[in-house]
């Protein structure tokens, strides 16, 4: 067992790994696909039409995650630089539960353990966030759920797509294999956004349509939905 709710060398235990994908089937599995659905609109809404740092993302890449987006650099951008080295590649991913927060012990299954294949046949597993993260420095990930986070992960908690933390150490249980500059390097590319639940989402995605949508809010966000599906 760790010795420090912030250990994150020790490898979660095989039951808390297990939890984080206990919500599949039936209504659930629907509602997880139709919350995806909506945090692509509001993505796509955000960072083409309210923050323009993209000209356009990526549904179901070759990544296996549900969005990615070559975005310019914000920051970058304030201070007047330009050019493709001041970008980076944005993958997103988002998962909704009607559980629990999200434990230390369940984002560590996200980032960085693959799921049971029970020896089916077919592709091989994708590869996880923490890998391509590490494969990758022009990679930055983007993690959006419904529920809350448990204390220790809150210092990766950003309101926006891009608000990224200013941390040096990966999150608890993750940390296995990767010595203190890659940690450094890694941890500041990884962003949670908690809490945006349905209601946010639509209140979002309909602040954005009224603000940049040029008369397009008439459109229901029923018809958005269907033009992403």
């Amino acid at each position: 067992m760790p010795t420090s709710l912030y250990d994150n060398t020790a490898a979660p235990e095989p039951s808390s790994i297990d939890d984080v994908s206990g919500q599949v089937g039936g209504n659930r599995s629907y509602a997880g696909y139709e919350y995806q659905i909506e945090v692509t609109v509001w993505s796509g809404l955000d960072l083409m039409l309210s923050k323009a740092v993209t000209d356009a993302i990526v549904i179901e890449p070759r990544s296996h995650e549900d969005v990615e987006a070559t975005v310019k650099d914000p920051d970058a951008a304030l201070i007047g630089v330009t050019g493709a080295v001041n970008g980076y590649e944005l993958v997103l991913q988002a998962k909704s539960r009607s559980t629990a927060p999200w434990t230390t012990q369940d984002i560590a299954a996200v980032l960085r353990y693959k799921p049971k294949t029970a020896g089916k046949a077919g592709p091989p597993p994708r590869q996880r966030p923490l890998a391509i993260l590490a494969t990758d420095p022009r990679k930055r990930y983007v993690f959006v759920t419904n529920e809350s986070l448990d204390g220790p992960l809150r210092p990766f908690q950003g309101n926006g797509l891009l608000d990224w933390p200013d941390e040096d150490r990966l999150p608890p249980y993750t940390g296995t294999g990767y010595d203190a500059t890659e940690q450094a390097s890694i941890a500041k590319r990884i962003v949670f956004c908690a809490g945006v639940t349905e209601e946010v989402l639509q209140a979002r995605i309909r602040q954005l349509l009224s603000l940049h949508g040029h008369g397009v809010l008439s459109a229901t966000l029923h018809e958005i939905a269907e033009a992403v599906w």
